[in-house]
């Protein structure tokens, strides 16, 4: 989420493994809005939206930045509730 140390330079395979999260997400976005759960949209956009807020909460929450455990996981789940809310009620 962060460079961990100043020296560290991730290798080729480190960038396709965390990519290949990416690619989880864009599969479970296509099932979903094939199965009718999301609107009909770019998926891609979609996938690089939700990707980027979990990176930032993530890395906000590493830094300590979201407050104590139990607000962190509030501001988690509201974060990700109005996202989906957005969604689901975008024309």
């Amino acid at each position: 989420f962060a460079c961990p140390f100043p020296e560290f330079e991730p290798s080729d395979e480190d960038e396709s493994l965390a990519l290949g999260t990416l690619d989880v997400l864009r599969a479970a976005l296509f099932q979903h809005q094939g199965a009718g759960a999301l609107p009909a949209g770019d998926v891609e956009s979609l996938t690089r939206e939700i990707w980027a807020i979990g990176h930032g909460l993530a890395s906000l929450e590493l830094k300590g930045a979201l407050g104590e455990p139990e607000v962190a996981t509030t501001i988690w789940r509201t974060t990700i509730d109005h996202l989906l809310t957005g969604i689901l009620e975008a024309p």
